[in-house]
């Protein structure tokens, strides 16, 4: 939902209309709060997220293996796991990875294709244009290269037409692999009884590696067409029947920045605004012990669609909160918040904080 600050125009969480978000903010105490990796990398979601709820992740990021477990695979200690992402050809010598024509079908019919053609290591569909692969340790490190010549070769000779061919001339011609990562090894979230509340399957394996609950309701894609009314029902729905910490995450901001959509970025910021975070308001209002905080795990670039280390926007805000004076949640504003600027870690510190005052 964060984006970028340096362009000279408002960012698209600024532009958008969010009275939710602005009354949150100015009942509430804002900061910043910097999830980039030790280097001043951008981090990945899963970087981010585990530190916001006070990990130490490693600087390796385990995204290919926390995608496996999101959507059900049971790895070894004998397994590797490796994001994979499609790779079109529009057939000029132009490669554009992860075509936003791709959809799920073609991405079934391609894992299944391959998995045919290879046998080992497997190819799982994750979601739209996306797919897991599960290798042995015995293949060695460098067979992944291999793994990927091999599919190029597969899907310029063997894939039918009606699987390898779209939209015009473009074709997926090959696959990139990355995320390396082993089965992770986290310990368990034990604060208190907790849930997350997400269709994504990256933060569905995050809630599986950490031992959190899942909650996944329907209507909920993970997409910009994502039934927001349904998370925050279920959410709502999961801390009146006994959790004590509900995290709901909605990917459509991330996607639209992902695709360059500026106008689709702001729609969904609205949208989360209109049918979430309203609620979170009333919520607070009637409910004495409530405490509600809200923050990206990171910015994302809408003009370059890249994540960006770029720190993002929080507010923690109940019923007991001692305002401070920003009353618009966005990245500048943000600045003036009482918090100021805070590392990742010390976020689910001061949400605790918050709630044992």
């Amino acid at each position: 939902m964060a984006d970028c600050c340096g362009y000279g125009s408002p960012t698209p969480l600024r532009e958008a209309d969010t009275p939710c978000m602005d009354r949150l903010a100015s009942i509430g105490a804002c900061g910043l709060v910097d999830t980039s990796m030790a280097d001043g990398e951008a981090p990945g979601s899963d970087f981010a997220i585990l530190s916001l709820l006070g990990y130490n992740p490693p600087p390796r990021q385990a995204r290919g293996a926390l995608e496996a477990i999101g959507i059900g695979v049971t790895l070894s200690e004998r397994d590797v796991a490796y994001r994979c992402n499609f790779i079109a050809s529009d057939g000029c010598g132009i490669e554009i990875e992860n075509p936003q024509w791709i959809d799920s079908g073609i991405v079934n019919r391609l894992c299944c294709c391959i998995n045919n053609a290879v046998g080992m290591p497997h190819m799982y569909p994750i979601d739209n244009s996306h797919a897991v692969c599960i290798f042995d340790k015995s293949c060695g490190r460098n067979y992944a290269r291999e793994y990927e010549a091999r599919v190029k070769e597969i899907l310029s000779k063997d894939v039918p037409d009606n699987v390898g061919v779209y939209r015009e001339k473009s074709r997926i011609t090959g696959i990139r692999l990355w995320g390396e990562s082993d089965k992770p090894e986290y310990s368990r979230f034990d604060r208190c009884r907790a849930a997350v509340v997400c269709a994504v399957p990256l933060v569905r394996g995050i809630a599986g590696a950490i031992g959190m609950d899942l909650i996944v309701p329907e209507g909920a894609t993970g997409g910009t067409d994502t039934c927001y009314q349904a998370k925050i029902e279920a959410a709502l729905h999961a801390l009146r029947s006994g959790y004590e910490f509900v995290l709901l995450h909605v990917e459509a901001p991330d996607a639209a920045s992902h695709d360059r959509d500026r106008r689709r970025k702001i729609a969904t910021i609205e949208a989360i605004d209109r049918h979430i975070v309203s609620h979170a308001v009333e919520w607070i209002s009637a409910t004495p012990d409530a405490i509600v905080a809200m923050t990206p795990d990171h910015a994302t670039d809408v003009l370059t669609g890249k994540h960006s280390p770029d720190p993002v926007p929080f507010v923690i805000a109940g019923r007991s909160s001692i305002p401070d004076s920003v009353c618009h949640f966005d990245e500048l504003s943000a600045q003036q918040g009482a918090f100021g600027q805070i590392e990742a870690q010390r976020f689910m510190q001061l949400l605790l904080s918050s709630s044992a005052g």
